[in-house]
């Protein structure tokens, strides 16, 4: 073989492997199955509260809280899903940052994982009762039987009133998720 077929067939190579590369790639895409989905949820019962008064600053509250939420959608993968969430919330005079964890339960018995972070914003009124508007980004964070391999996105706005103190006593928000699942 002559030096100069030598780099001629290396060339020939590397195309073909980068022309395979990207056969590949696209064979993954078509694998993949997405989807966009949305719906509406309520709070349900509050498990467990902790409560911490920080005297930094007049009115900061930070608290850790477990409850309930069912979330409905006219996608029956998605409708009459049972949460378990898991809220960490610093807030000054009721307004500031939350992050938390979900585990969705479908009406199938599988599940999926969500992490979300967000921002409320809390108006309290003379009486003491307030309300609240809330909003913020998911992402899948894992899944079991279906959703098994899921990733993808979300978001979330909603509100929340009390008659009084910290815990609402009503809660409703609008969410929607585009995701992807292998197939």
């Amino acid at each position: 073989m002559t030096m100069l077929a030598l780099p001629s067939i290396l060339v020939v190579r590397f195309v073909v492997a980068v022309c395979l590369l990207g056969s590949l790639l696209s064979a993954a895409d078509v694998l993949a199955q997405d989807k966009k989905v949305s719906g509406t949820a309520k709070f349900g019962p509050t498990f467990s509260q902790t409560m911490l008064l920080p005297p930094d600053t007049p009115k900061h509250e930070v608290m850790l809280v477990n409850r309930t939420q069912t979330w409905t959608s006219t996608d029956p993968d998605w409708n009459n899903v049972e949460s378990n969430q898991f809220v960490y919330s610093d807030y000054t005079a009721g307004s500031g940052s939350h992050r938390g964890y979900n585990v969705n339960l479908h009406p199938g018995g599988d599940r999926t994982f969500t992490s979300y972070e967000g921002l409320t914003t809390r108006r309290t009124n003379a009486d003491g009762s307030w309300e609240a508007k809330f909003e913020g980004k998911l992402r899948f964070t894992g899944g079991t039987g279906t959703f098994q391999g899921i990733t993808g996105t979300g978001s979330y706005i909603g509100k929340a009133s009390a008659p009084g103190g910290s815990t609402p006593t009503a809660a409703t928000f609008e969410w929607q998720v585009e995701y992807s699942l292998p197939k």
